[in-house]
């Protein structure tokens, strides 16, 4: 397995492409092999999905101005996936086939959906058929789709199945396979190492992150909150997931925080982590 790191989470160092292309320099030397590319990230979009990305605290900089092209080339890095929403996919399949080609990336992976009733199973049926279509549309081409969850796809459904388990069972996986985030998960109360054994061979790429203990209410009762840390501060199992990831087809793990860096520094906090996965992989 190699490990990597998704765009966003640096979009704050990516104030010109020199810039960018130090940063991730940097995080090649500090043992980062690959990085997932996000498409709003790549290309121009709207000045209002730029604005709303940052309101979220998600900041993307200038990068969609940049050459990533040139960009990847400088750093050698290799682009394990690209980030795309569903609709895109369907409605500018050729262009996200051109992207993925242009960057020698297989997978396409999907972020969730937005607005979407999770705990309907008839829309989880719509859901389920357009992912069938896309990944299809997809293979011709030799890209793979990938699936990636946050907490709300582990609601329990009518059936028993929480809706996650429920697209794992109801999708091709000639067609459709799976990007998982443990820390969605265990922010949901599902078991990650469980999930991994679940998912086996359709479980392609990892989101890693850890989950930090913060006690709020000091002068009520106390209460502790969770929040993004650097790997290996927290209080997820990372050795127990990345060794129960050693034994499945995952070909990545993939940082990605937002915030709560240390220093509020997300480069120092990508060092940080990568001294700790290196030591387990």
């Amino acid at each position: 397995m190699k490990y990597g790191i998704q765009q966003l989470m640096l979009g704050q160092h990516f104030k010109t492409q020199n810039k960018a292309i130090d940063r991730l320099n940097t995080l090649e030397d500090n043992g980062y092999a690959c990085i997932e590319l996000d498409g709003f990230m790549i290309r121009h979009v709207p000045y209002i999905v730029k604005v709303l990305t940052d309101m979220s605290g998600m900041p993307t900089g200038n990068s969609n101005k940049f050459d990533w092209v040139e960009i990847i080339k400088e750093t050698e890095l290799e682009v394990i996936a690209i980030h795309e929403d569903l609709d895109t996919i369907e409605k500018k399949m050729d262009m996200v086939i051109d992207e993925c080609k242009k960057f020698h990336s297989k997978y396409v992976v999907i972020t969730g959906m937005y607005q979407f009733d999770y705990d309907s199973i008839a829309e989880l049926d719509k859901l389920i058929s357009r992912l069938n279509e896309a990944g299809r549309a997809l293979k011709e081409k030799g890209i793979s789709l990938l699936y990636h969850n946050h907490n709300v796809e582990f609601s329990r459904l009518d059936n028993g199945d929480t809706s996650y388990l429920y697209i794992l069972k109801n999708t091709n996986p000639e067609y459709v396979n799976f990007e998982l985030d443990g820390y969605w998960a265990t922010d949901a109360g599902a078991n990650v190492i469980k999930l991994i054994e679940t998912l086996g061979s359709r479980l392609k790429l990892y989101h890693i992150n850890d989950r930090q203990k913060k006690k709020y209410g000091k002068s009520m009762t106390p209460i502790v909150k969770f929040d993004a840390c650097e790997l290996g501060n927290g209080v997820m199992d990372i050795e127990g997931i990345v060794n129960a990831l050693k034994s499945t087809s995952c070909e990545a793990i993939i940082l990605e925080t937002h915030k709560n860096w240390i220093n509020k520094n997300p480069l120092e906090s990508a060092i940080i982590s990568s001294e700790f996965i290196k030591s387990l992989m």
